[in-house]
């Protein structure tokens, strides 16, 4: 289920606009935080905090969308756009998808950590792209029609990461080495390529999934 577009009230449109002003270099940023506050709101509207229907607790779809709401509008009135404070804003979003898509959440939360940094708006200078740093012919071939919605990236680069896991089944470093680099250099190379930057990110990833 994606989340959907309900309006928010100019009062918040204000105050993002007045932050993008103050840091012209986030303004990209703001349009997405933008964005986010008004897709969370949706999502907050549709499901009109309904329990769930036996323990009465909020759905995972709910309590992501309340909490991202909350730690959007918090960096708005802040104004903090630094990796850590993107990376708690994200991780909701980042659970709630991984679940949908049976991937395992803290491989996906070290990935972006190693390739985007939690930045939504991330490029790459190899035109990797948005969360989850999709390449413009994976994000065609996942059909992500903006690599730079959070939920659009998230989704195209764990059904890629499902894939992969079938093609190199329990084979962890093949499946990230083949993410960064596309299987065929894995294939090619029968393991992992003998290029720097698989390297790099293959050690930041796997050091980051360890702890």
């Amino acid at each position: 289920e994606r989340l959907g577009s309900w309006g928010i009230d100019s009062q918040k449109q204000d105050l993002m606009i007045g932050v993008g002003a103050q840091k012209k270099q986030t303004t990209s940023r703001t349009a997405i935080l933008t964005n986010i506050i008004r897709d969370a709101q949706a999502r907050l509207h549709s499901a009109g905090f309904d329990p769930g229907p036996k323990d009465g607790t909020l759905s995972i779809q709910t309590r992501a969308a309340l909490e991202m709401y909350q730690r959007a509008v918090g960096i708005a009135v802040t104004g903090q756009f630094d990796t850590e404070t993107f990376a708690r804003l994200y991780r909701p979003l980042i659970t709630y998808t991984a679940s949908r898509y049976r991937s395992d959440a803290r491989l996906v939360i070290s990935m972006i950590e190693c390739g985007s940094r939690f930045d939504p708006g991330a490029q790459s200078p190899r035109s990797r792209q948005g969360l989850m740093q999709l390449t413009p012919a994976t994000a065609a071939r996942y059909h992500v029609d903006d690599p730079f919605d959070p939920q659009a990236n998230l989704e195209g680069g764990m059904r890629y990461l499902r894939d992969l896991f079938q093609m190199f089944p329990k084979d962890l470093r093949h499946v990230l080495a083949a993410y960064i680099a596309g299987p065929q250099a894995v294939i090619k190379a029968g393991g992992i390529p003998n290029i720097h930057e698989v390297h790099q990110y293959l050690h930041c990833a796997l050091e980051a999934y360890a702890r």
